[in-house]
């Protein structure tokens, strides 16, 4: 899993695009990338992902989103019990 933060335009898929292209250009490879985080993203952002996706191949089993990170799943439990 690849997790991106923060903005997510020209200047930061400059940096990204290399590194990404080598995670998608390997053989066998089953790569999630978790844009939670991310805060803005422009067209260039959005062109990498979508590079991202074209290179890689299709998911090999039913996949769902990513089990929400311990903090998140503390605020969840807190919404359960108001709500009863």
């Amino acid at each position: 899993m690849l997790e991106l933060r923060g903005d997510l335009d020209i200047l930061a898929v400059s940096v990204l695009s290399d590194r990404l292209d080598e995670l998608t250009g390997a053989q066998g490879v089953d790569l999630v990338i978790d844009v939670r985080a991310v805060t803005f993203i422009d067209c260039a952002g959005l062109s990498l992902l979508s590079r991202a996706r074209h290179r890689t191949p299709p998911p090999r089993g039913p996949r769902g989103p990513p089990h929400p990170p311990p903090a998140d799943k503390e605020k969840t439990r807190q919404k359960k019990k108001k709500t009863q």
